[in-house]
């Protein structure tokens, strides 16, 4: 494979995945000098649903972009139901959004997440 191969979307599932996913950010922005890391605890607990109350009425998930064994980007899609209580349109949001600087793998990440929010409705 070149550099130039598609990415590859790959969905977050368990630990190993999440590993890769926190850690993304430190290899795309370690030589950006006003970048400074989160604390490794403080995110992992942040995505655990038994630290965080938001999974207690939230839906989420999590895909990494890879090309050619690396990881190349992140994104994270997610449903609030209290924030929808009442909506009958339904409002869903992404986050979590890092990548290398290329539009494929950008379209990539994003289409999943928008491919995940509209198979439930938002």
């Amino acid at each position: 494979m070149t550099a130039d191969s598609a990415p590859v979307l790959v969905a977050v599932d368990g630990a190993a995945a999440r590993s890769r996913f926190l850690k993304l950010t430190r290899t795309l922005y370690r030589a950006d000098p006003c970048w400074v890391e989160p604390l490794a605890i403080e995110r992992r607990q942040h995505l655990d649903p038994r630290h965080n109350p938001y999974f207690a009425h939230a839906e989420v998930a999590y895909w990494l972009a890879e090309r050619n064994g690396q990881t190349v980007g992140r994104i994270s899609a997610q449903i609030d139901r209290l924030e929808n209580r009442g909506d009958p349109n339904g409002i869903g949001h992404f986050g979590f959004l890092d990548a290398i600087d290329d539009r494929g793998v950008f379209a990539l990440l994003l289409g999943a997440a928008e491919d995940w929010l509209r198979r439930r409705g938002v």
